[in-house]
């Protein structure tokens, strides 16, 4: 059996690489590809998050609980989820 780092298929892949969850397009996109569009969680505190193509595998699951918490507290909030969610699917169609 190879020691070498294996991609799998979907989101996670043996070896280290790893995604990060990009809320603006709902969805995870690997470290290696993401762009220059920014993260105010408090992991990323507004840096570029391309930097966490650098960080440690804990550091970018952080990042990913805490947006996907923001994104589940907003529905959560949201008065009309359905609604809410078509909307935030069709911004994000828009910027994918």
């Amino acid at each position: 059996m190879s020691s070498e780092p294996h991609a799998a298929s979907g989101g996670w892949r043996r070896g280290g690489a790893r995604s990060a969850f990009v809320p603006e397009r709902l969805e995870f996109v690997p470290v290696e590809r993401l762009g220059a569009g920014t993260c105010g969680c408090s992991t990323c505190h507004g840096r570029p998050l391309r930097e966490l193509a650098r960080a440690e595998e804990l550091e970018v699951n952080t990042h990913n609980a805490k947006v996907l918490h923001r994104l589940h507290h907003r529905l959560l909030r949201a008065t009309h989820r359905e609604r809410w969610w078509r909307e935030l699917a069709a911004a994000a169609a828009l910027t994918a």
